[in-house]
């Protein structure tokens, strides 16, 4: 969200640039780096990790490897041919945000287009697809969590694998 809100703000100030991203991209790495480290308890502790979550991780992985296959093909979607990929492109070009009303839905929610104009910039259109990924997982590893909270721990993995099983889910 804050990479999206930088980027977004660096479009509305005309300096949606490579060089400007890349500078503040490593301002808040920076920033992030310094918190963490003032932290009072570590964030990863690889010690207290037992061997069976290590192999539900190994096999996790090794079921999900089909599906980091499908953002290494080119976008095909009309969507994102049309629409999302396509005012990302425009905006890297002119270097800002700016109306398009060219484009079909011209007018949605601009934080996951800043997200693919950064992609954009960054690599290629395949690298902005590896963020619906993303998404996709965190929205998995949230209802995991939800689960969690809720007391059902062992349905937690059962309710990620079944979002992640989800066939409409995949292929958007």
């Amino acid at each position: 969200g804050i990479v999206a809100l930088m980027v977004f703000l660096l479009g509305i100030s005309r300096l949606l640039f490579p060089w400007v991203l890349g500078f503040a991209i490593a301002v808040l790495l920076m920033a992030g780096t310094f918190i963490l480290l003032r932290a009072d308890r570590p964030v990863i502790r690889i010690l207290n990790i037992r061997r069976s979550h290590l192999l539900v991780a190994l096999v996790t992985a090794l079921v999900l490897v089909p599906l980091f296959m499908l953002p290494l093909y080119p976008p095909t979607a009309s969507d994102s041919i049309t629409y999302h990929l396509a005012v990302s492109q425009r905006y890297v070009q002119t270097g800002s945000v700016q109306p398009t009303p060219q484009y079909r839905y011209a007018v949605f929610p601009q934080l996951v287009e800043m997200l693919f104009a950064a992609a954009l910039m960054m690599g290629s259109d395949i690298l902005a697809q590896f963020i619906s990924l993303i998404f996709l997982f965190v929205t998995a590893l949230a209802v995991a969590a939800f689960l969690r909270h809720i007391g059902q721990k062992a349905a937690s993995y059962w309710g990620a694998a079944l979002l992640l099983s989800n066939s409409v889910l995949l292929v958007l």
